[in-house]
């Protein structure tokens, strides 16, 4: 059963430039702009982490005195791409775990001889002051990540274990979360062992995919969180729960607007 009314949810994406966390409506004063590029550039170095606008690269898609922010997420960088970058820009949030909160830390472990991973040394020491244990799915379409037992191993073979407890949350099956109005699915199968825990923090690298498009945070939430079965559903559009593969997939907007819908569930 799930132990908590609501499972807390942060997110950190991690791109090649710099270390960027996103939260919707966390608590606490935001930092006030900084008076310039360069003493942004000081307190990046020596300071605490800013809000994106306080730069003012952040690109509104209307004029922003026209936009309604009022439920937008803030949006904290650090070009510190170090795990005392990725301390400080969590830290910048001001929100933590309960004592007695289980912790995941979501993150993808790697497929076998590639390279794009997070790298256990960078979220060692952040993993390990949450006492978290890092979390994932397998995967749908074959290779080693579907298959639980090669998954627990690479997951070893990418330094993870020596950091941390790891768990296959779909090991055991899948586990229901309801899509609210939903266009295309009813309902999203995440692992079961999703409700095991209270508090997810969700470790995204920055990635590109066929038809998916620019993949991170949410991508990580809706695709990452599913099972290997809520894969197949999300990638059929909620038409089946059966094996999708390029020429039985959904239409391009269906599998977009259903792995947002599983990333609203989630």
């Amino acid at each position: 059963m799930i132990k908590r009314n609501q499972i807390k949810a942060l997110t950190v994406i991690i791109l090649s430039a710099f270390l960027l966390l996103t939260v919707t409506g966390c608590g606490g004063d935001n930092p006030e702009p900084a008076e310039s590029a360069d003493t942004a550039e000081q307190e990046l170095q020596g300071g605490p982490c800013r809000p994106l606008d306080s730069y003012g690269q952040l690109e509104h898609a209307v004029p922003a005195d026209e936009a309604d922010t009022s439920d937008a997420p803030v949006v904290y960088f650090t070009s510190d791409l170090s795990p005392e970058g990725l301390a400080a820009v969590y830290d910048a949030l001001g929100v933590t775990p309960d004592p007695e909160d289980n912790v995941g830390v979501k993150l993808h472990t790697g497929a076998s001889e590639d390279t794009y991973y997070l790298r256990a040394d960078l979220i060692g020491d952040f993993v390990q002051s949450l006492n978290a244990t890092i979390v994932e799915c397998n995967t749908a379409l074959g290779g080693k990540r579907s298959n639980t037992a090669y998954h627990y191993q690479m997951a070893e073979d990418h330094g993870f274990t020596a950091i941390a407890p790891v768990q296959i949350l779909d090991e055991n099956g899948s586990f229901e979360l309801p899509v609210k109005n939903g266009k295309h699915l009813e309902a999203d199968l995440v692992g079961g062992h999703f409700p095991d825990y209270d508090f997810y923090v969700v470790l995204s690298h920055f990635k590109g995919h066929m038809v998916g498009g620019f993949g991170g945070a949410l991508k990580n939430m809706s695709i990452g969180f599913a099972s290997s079965q809520g894969k197949n559903r999300i990638h059929r559009a909620g038409e089946s729960d059966e094996a999708w593969f390029p020429l039985n997939g959904a239409d391009q907007d269906d599998f977009l607007e259903s792995m947002a819908e599983a990333g609203e569930a989630v």
